[in-house]
This record gives C-alpha cells, structure tokens and sequence, in this order.
C-alpha cells in the first residue's frame, strides 16, 4: 500500500513512508450527468469553504494532464485559446465558476 523509502541519517537507518499521491477526484469525474458541485466565492473572486479545496483538486488534476494544458508554454498570453477554452469547459460542466470582473 505505502512505498517506503530507506533514508540514511547520522549512520542510522531511517525507514521513511511514502506520501499520499495525487488526488484523482474521484468524486467530481463519477458525478452523474447534469449534477454539479456549486463553489462560493468571496468579493476578491476567491474560493471559499469546502468546496473551494474540492475546486483546487481538480482544476489541479486538469493542470496535470499535459493534452489539455501543455508544459509548452510559459506564458498565459501565448496559451492556445481552443486549451483555454477545453479547460474551462472541463471545469464548468462538473463546477459552475462565475465569469467575476477584474477590479483594478
């Protein structure tokens, strides 16, 4: 279940287990079609409550998959609009996330 991993310090053996891994959510890609996960929001357009860490996991998941969001580009500006586009539709149809104007 756990990897576990021999780390040697001052000449002991230390036996030093593996962590968790990444989160699958698991919950969000097994929802049924048309239900979705409602997220709140601060007056900054932030996530707040449960829900916000549930947001975090899989926009995360998402940012993981390299054919959806390509480690190619370094800069938000020259992402492909059609990738922007798949992300935010990935996202939506599972989490509604309210287009916010930016207050500068």
């Amino acid at each position: 279940m756990f990897s576990s991993l021999l780390v040697f310090a001052g000449g002991k053996e230390k036996r030093k287990r593996g962590g968790r891994g990444p989160s699958l959510c698991l919950k969000v890609w097994a929802m049924p079609e048309g239900v979705r996960i409602r997220v709140s929001f601060n007056d900054l357009g932030q996530p707040i409550g449960d829900e916000a860490r549930t947001l975090s996991s899989f926009l995360g998941q998402i940012a993981r998959d390299g054919t959806v969001a390509p480690l190619t580009y370094t800069d938000w500006r020259f992402f492909p609009e059609k990738n922007k586009k798949a992300i935010m539709h990935l996202v939506n149809v599972s989490i509604p996330v309210p287009l916010l104007p930016l207050k500068i």
